[in-house]
């Protein structure tokens, strides 16, 4: 077993799995061939002190094991997470996209992430996170929320959302819970169910808060609070309302209704067709 300052490749071609189900800790990682395609599947403690990359050939699976480190990590393939949890205090650069999934919770903790595809989260589990830690959603790209689970802080920390991109959720009919911080400069589009949205924990100065077939609710924490750029669509806003920004129903013809007060400030308008 390689040791604490130690390099290790993974760069035979070939299909085939790595599994990592003993504590390991490694100067860097890295993974990925010509042909095939190369899973490191990790499943106990695997620690990264130095940049380490994964071509787009190599996966990484993340099934109960832990991905700790000062290292900065780039995924160019596949992150395929259905339990266990990223530590430490290293960048996470998810160029190829991520995959939630499953019924067990999921940890994000210390470490910042950047998404360069498109994260999908499904199942029931739910993503616990805090001490300091980041998630990056650049423009162009896409985190799709497709359950109706929790995203939440631990021990009075929680995760910040950096979104320029687009945070939809797409499926599932009942409320998906966001309690972490949720700056929105690109796009967040409710298309079914309910996005619940904390306020003042979301904050949009600038970009869109689209409903889009579903809802948001904030009914438990005060009121929604939407500082600039605008929001539109059809749905209900369970709670109150406090809008300086643009408040456009159906972005065309449509109807957003308001299940409390609707508190209007400078600069905010309301666009009536």
């Amino acid at each position: 077993m390689p040791g604490a300052s130690d390099d290790a490749f993974i760069t035979q071609a070939g299909t085939y799995t790595v599994t990592v189900n003993v504590g390991a800790s490694l100067g860097s990682l890295i993974a990925g061939a010509s042909s095939g395609t190369q899973t490191v599947a990790v499943v106990s403690t695997l620690e990264l002190n130095s940049t380490s990359i994964f071509s787009s050939r190599a996966v990484l699976s993340l099934a109960g094991g832990v991905l700790s480190g000062l290292g900065e990590i780039t995924i160019n393939g596949l992150i395929d997470w259905t339990s266990g949890g990223f530590f430490g205090s290293g960048v996470l650069n998810a160029n190829g996209g991520m995959a939630i999934s499953g019924a067990n919770n999921k940890a994000l903790f210390q470490r910042t992430v950047y998404n360069g595809g498109t994260v999908t989260w499904t199942g029931s589990g739910y993503l616990v996170t805090g001490y300091g830690a980041v998630l990056n959603n650049p423009v162009g790209h896409l985190f799709d929320v497709q359950n109706d689970s929790q995203l939440f802080g631990q021990a009075n920390t929680y995760l910040t959302i950096n979104n320029a991109g687009t945070f939809r959720k797409s499926a599932g009919t009942g409320t998906t819970y966001i309690g972490v911080a949720l700056n929105n400069t690109g796009t967040v589009e409710v298309e079914s169910g309910t996005l619940d949205l904390p306020s003042p924990p979301f904050r949009q100065i600038s970009g869109s808060l689209l409903l889009k077939g579903g809802d948001v609710d904030s009914s438990n924490f005060d009121e929604l609070k939407i500082g600039g750029g605008l929001l539109g669509g059809s749905g209900k806003v369970q709670g109150s309302l406090r809008l300086s920004s643009q408040l456009s129903p159906g972005l065309s013809a449509g109807r957003i209704e308001v299940l409390g007060n609707y508190i209007q400030t400078t600069p905010g308008s309301c666009n009536i067709e």
